[in-house]
Protein backbone atom coordinates (compact mmCIF):
# COMPACT_ATOMS: atom_id res chain seq x y z
CA UNK A 1 0.00 0.00 0.00
CA UNK A 2 2.79 2.45 0.82
CA UNK A 3 4.44 1.75 -2.55
CA UNK A 4 1.18 2.46 -4.37
CA UNK A 5 0.60 5.57 -2.29
CA UNK A 6 4.06 6.91 -3.10
CA UNK A 7 3.30 6.56 -6.81
CA UNK A 8 -0.33 7.70 -6.76
CA UNK A 9 0.06 10.39 -4.06
CA UNK A 10 -3.59 9.82 -3.26
CA UNK A 11 -4.84 7.30 -0.71
CA UNK A 12 -8.07 6.46 -2.55
CA UNK A 13 -6.29 5.80 -5.85
CA UNK A 14 -3.61 3.77 -4.06
CA UNK A 15 -6.30 1.62 -2.45
CA UNK A 16 -8.01 1.12 -5.81
CA UNK A 17 -4.79 0.06 -7.51
CA UNK A 18 -3.95 -2.35 -4.68
CA UNK A 19 -7.38 -3.93 -5.00
CA UNK A 20 -6.97 -4.17 -8.78
CA UNK A 21 -3.59 -5.85 -8.30
CA UNK A 22 -5.03 -8.41 -5.90
CA UNK A 23 -7.95 -9.14 -8.23
CA UNK A 24 -5.62 -9.60 -11.18
CA UNK A 25 -3.42 -11.99 -9.20
CA UNK A 26 -6.46 -13.99 -8.09
CA UNK A 27 -7.87 -14.13 -11.62
CA UNK A 28 -4.63 -15.55 -12.94
CA UNK A 29 -3.80 -17.75 -9.98
CA UNK A 30 -3.27 -20.79 -12.20
CA UNK A 31 -0.40 -19.00 -13.98
CA UNK A 32 1.01 -17.43 -10.81
CA UNK A 33 1.68 -20.79 -9.15
CA UNK A 34 4.54 -21.26 -11.60
CA UNK A 35 6.26 -18.05 -10.50
CA UNK A 36 8.60 -18.38 -7.53
CA UNK A 37 8.74 -14.76 -6.36
CA UNK A 38 5.18 -13.59 -5.69
CA UNK A 39 6.29 -10.40 -3.99
CA UNK A 40 8.22 -9.29 -7.04
CA UNK A 41 5.23 -10.08 -9.26
CA UNK A 42 2.89 -8.14 -6.96
CA UNK A 43 5.13 -5.06 -7.03
CA UNK A 44 5.46 -5.23 -10.81
CA UNK A 45 1.70 -5.47 -11.31
CA UNK A 46 1.13 -2.68 -8.80
CA UNK A 47 3.68 -0.46 -10.52
CA UNK A 48 2.01 -0.84 -13.93
CA UNK A 49 -1.47 -0.37 -12.44
CA UNK A 50 -0.32 2.87 -10.80
CA UNK A 51 1.11 4.12 -14.08
CA UNK A 52 -2.17 3.32 -15.81
CA UNK A 53 -4.04 5.24 -13.12
CA UNK A 54 -1.74 8.26 -13.56
CA UNK A 55 -2.26 8.19 -17.33
CA UNK A 56 -6.05 8.08 -16.86
CA UNK A 57 -5.88 11.02 -14.46
CA UNK A 58 -3.75 13.03 -16.90
CA UNK A 59 -6.15 12.26 -19.75
CA UNK A 60 -9.11 13.33 -17.60
CA UNK A 61 -7.40 16.60 -16.62
CA UNK A 62 -6.85 17.41 -20.29
CA UNK A 63 -10.62 17.52 -20.76
CA UNK A 64 -11.12 20.12 -18.03
CA UNK A 65 -11.09 23.78 -19.04
CA UNK A 66 -7.77 25.49 -18.42
CA UNK A 67 -7.67 28.18 -15.77
CA UNK A 68 -5.66 31.25 -16.34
Amino acid sequence: MSFARSLARNRAEAEDTCQDMILQMLRHLDRIEEISNLESLAFTILYWKCLDQLRRRRRFLNFLPQRG
